[in-house]
């Protein structure tokens, strides 16, 4: 597999992976230039300058009828050759009007260089993590190539509406993540809630599967691994990641 070959493939994973995150309901991602989504774009042009957002991504919160989530990313000067970063806006808004209810500010981060960030999405998933509470994910599909292998990454981080602000409640969890060189494994994960009563926050089941990946007719083992064993729980205000699931932890 030459250089090209692996760089179209990458971009293929990614975006057969932004299909399923946005369209694995048989809808699409909402336009984000259409109401409700419209008003907080608008407002944020307005606030930041006009300036246009570099990428963006709205969807109605699953779970929350009465609420919708938008992200706007802002592509920003570095000062280092060949190194993007980027201000993200993350804004919960009123369905209907698409007034601002609760919002995150993040300067310069998503650090993009030789490790690049293809995409991101808020998710259509449901987060049932607690009774009442407005909670999304965002996905970051990263990615990087040389000549002679090339890496895929998708991660996902939830946030949760407290008051006007949006707290973090996991940060960084590796969902998917796939090396090309040689023999290698392939890693994907989901997280499923577990039942919970009141106002406590649910635990949070991993479901890991591991598969193997042979490439250029190279005699590789068999892998095909499934595993539900590990929990993580609420603890100190957020879902603390398990350090192998964090990435470049060594998958």
């Amino acid at each position: 597999m030459n250089a090209l070959t692996r760089d179209v493939f990458r971009k293929s994973l990614t975006l057969l992976a932004l299909v399923v995150l946005c369209c694995g309901n048989g809808s699409f991602a909402a336009d984000c230039e259409k109401p409700p989504f419209a008003a907080a774009r608008q407002a944020l042009i307005a606030e930041r300058n006009q300036e246009e957002p570099t990428f963006s991504s709205c969807e109605p919160i699953a779970g929350s009828p009465a609420s919708v989530a938008a992200l706007f990313a802002y592509e920003q000067p570095s000062g280092i050759e060949d190194v993007k970063v980027f201000d993200v806006e993350l804004v919960i808004a009123e369905a209907t009007t698409g007034a601002i209810q609760a919002r995150l500010t993040r300067h310069k981060v998503w650090e993009s260089d030789a490790y690049k960030i293809d995409a991101a999405a808020i998710s259509d998933k449901a987060f049932p993590l607690r009774a009442g509470a407005t909670i999304f994910g965002v996905v970051e599909f990263w990615g990087a190539s040389s000549s002679v292998s090339f890496y895929s990454i998708s991660k996902l981080s939830l946030y949760e509406r407290r008051g006007k602000t949006i707290a973090p409640l996991m940060n960084e969890f590796v969902t998917d993540v796939y090396q090309g060189e040689g023999c290698d494994e392939q890693t994907t994960r989901e997280l499923r809630a577990e039942p919970t009563k009141g106002q406590l926050y649910a635990a949070l089941r991993i479901h890991e599967k591991i598969t193997g990946v042979a490439r250029d007719s190279q005699d590789c083992p068999t892998v095909d691994e499934e595993s539900d064993s590990e929990v993580i729980r609420y603890k100190g205000g957020q879902y603390p990641v398990p350090k192998r699931m964090r990435p470049f932890s060594g998958d």
